[in-house]
C-alpha cells in the first residue's frame, strides 16, 4: 500500500506541473486569438504553379501557408504563426490534464471505488469523443478555407486518422469507466454481505 501511495504522490506531481504548462499555454494561444490575425497551415500543393497572393504567403519547400484572417473561427481552428498550438488543442490538454488530476485526487486508497470516481472517468471519455468531433469539423472547416484562401493548395491534414483516435480513445475510457462503475457494485454488494 505504501508504494501506492509513493506512485499517486509521483502522479499528482506530474499532473500539476502538466495544468501549470498547459494552463500558460492556454493563457499565450488565447492571447494569441485576440491579439493577432497571422495565421499558419500546413498544406499540399496541387499544382507546382501555386502562387502565394496579396493575403498569403506560400513556403512551398516547407508545406506552409502563412495567411491573415479576421474570422473567429479561423484564429480558433489555425495555429498562430507565434505559436505551437491552436486554440482547441490546448484548451482539450488543460482540461484533460485538469479532471485527471482532479479524479486522481478523489481516489481515496482505503477506498478507491466510488461513484464519484466512475463519473470523472466518464467525462474524460466523453472529453475526448467531443474533441475528436470537433477536430472533424475543424479539418474539413480548414480544408474549406485554404482552397478558398488559394485554390492551388489542399489541406496537409485532410484524413481523419487522427481524430478518429480521439474518439477510440474516449471509447476506450468510457468502457473502462464502466468496468470501475462494475468494481464500485462489487464493492459496496461485499460490504452487504458482511
Amino acid at each position: 500500500m505504501k508504494n501506492i501511495a509513493v506512485w499517486m504522490k509521483a502522479i499528482t506531481v506530474v499532473l500539476w506541473v502538466s495544468v501549470i504548462g498547459f494552463g500558460i499555454t492556454l493563457v499565450n494561444t488565447t492571447g494569441l486569438l485576440f491579439t493577432t490575425n497571422d495565421m499558419v497551415a500546413n498544406v499540399w500543393v496541387k499544382s507546382s504553379a501555386a502562387p502565394s497572393t496579396k493575403q498569403t504567403e506560400l513556403r512551398v519547400t516547407e508545406g506552409v501557408l502563412s495567411f491573415k484572417s479576421d474570422r473567429l473561427l479561423d484564429r480558433v481552428f489555425f495555429k498562430h504563426v507565434y505559436g505551437y498550438h491552436n486554440f482547441l488543442q490546448s484548451l482539450f490538454t488543460f482540461v484533460v490534464c485538469l479532471l485527471l488530476l482532479i479524479t486522481v485526487r478523489k481516489i481515496d486508497l482505503q477506498n478507491p471505488f466510488t461513484l464519484q470516481v466512475a463519473r470523472h472517468i466518464n467525462i474524460i471519455g466523453l472529453a475526448f469523443i467531443v474533441y475528436g468531433l470537433l477536430s472533424l469539423g475543424a479539418s474539413l472547416y480548414m480544408e474549406y478555407r485554404i482552397v478558398q484562401v488559394n485554390p492551388a493548395l489542399s489541406s496537409a491534414y485532410h484524413d481523419f486518422r487522427d481524430d478518429l483516435s480521439n474518439i477510440k480513445i474516449g471509447v476506450f475510457i468510457l468502457i473502462l469507466g464502466l468496468i470501475y462503475r462494475v468494481g464500485v457494485n462489487f464493492q459496496q454488494e461485499n460490504r452487504l454481505t458482511i
